[in-house]
């Protein structure tokens, strides 16, 4: 009868029972005993027959599968790898850091999701590795240490610039300006603090000092007088006389010498 093929069709459908939902497994478990007590029955009617049949027969058409569990495995073998980055996160930006535990996060809700589809599954996974590859390492900060020792000195020789020429001073001026500014920047690299340092400890070693004028004028005026006095030396003693020819060659030797000090020159025109 059309009743116990339904049964029969109910029995092999559930030979696959762990394929379906438990509550449409229970279901057909449940038309399947009702069935087979109208088919006991010696007082069921043909409409207890045809109900049986069409209960089951539905309940059977009702079964629904379990949905596939997606695999985790790359995704959660990604979480943990994300899970210790995240441990050394000082060394990362900021920006990048927050961008990894955003991906992390939902990764992880992701996971425990039991009806997570692979789709869904493999993209929290490529989102969190791209995340962790993208993470980006603050910059090193350059030890400025000679930079500024650098800038220091070059200051404080500037509070003398007056004895340098005017061209060498600027140039110090200049590599200090420029000094200070790599000082400042927090994210100079070492090469630029290294060159900023050379370049204003060579501008400093470059400094010129102004010539110094010596003034003669006096020695002149004397050498003159003792040539004046000289030319009438039978008038004066021979001591003497020979005193002032000494004082007259050297002083005259000192006007003739361009490396003469001004303190060179005085002696010697107060010795005339």
């Amino acid at each position: 009868s059309a009743l116990n093929t339904a049964i029969s069709n109910a029995q092999n459908a559930l030979v696959n029972a762990s394929t379906y939902t438990d509550d449409s497994v229970n279901t057909v478990k449940t038309s399947i005993t009702n069935a087979q007590a109208v088919v006991n029955s010696t007082t069921a009617t043909q409409a207890d027959v045809d109900s049986a049949t069409k209960a089951l027969n539905d309940a059977v058409n009702a079964l629904a599968e379990k949905p596939v569990q997606a695999d985790k495995t790359s995704l959660n073998s990604a979480i943990s790898n994300a899970t210790n980055v995240l441990k050394n996160s000082s060394k990362y930006t900021d920006a990048t850091v927050q961008a990894v535990q955003t991906a992390l996060d939902s990764a992880k809700g992701v996971s425990g999701n039991a009806t997570a589809s692979q789709t869904d599954v493999d993209s929290a996974t490529k989102a969190l590795n791209d995340a962790v590859n993208a993470l980006t390492e603050k910059p090193v900060q350059a030890d400025k240490t000679n930079l500024n020792s650098a800038i220091s000195n070059a200051t404080n020789v500037l509070k003398d610039s007056t004895k340098y020429t005017d061209a060498t001073v600027q140039a110090v001026q200049t590599a200090l300006d420029s000094a200070k500014g790599v000082s400042g920047n927090a994210t100079a690299s070492q090469t630029d603090v290294d060159s900023a340092t050379k370049a204003l400890n060579d501008a400093v070693n470059a400094l010129a000092e102004k010539p110094v004028t010596i003034d003669k004028s006096s020695l002149k005026t004397e050498l003159t007088d003792s040539r004046s006095y000289l030319s009438n030396s039978d008038k004066y003693t021979d001591e003497t006389v020979a005193t002032l020819t000494d004082a007259y060659v050297s002083a005259n030797s000192v006007l003739n010498d361009d490396s003469a000090t001004q303190s060179d020159v005085d002696k010697a025109t107060q010795a005339l």
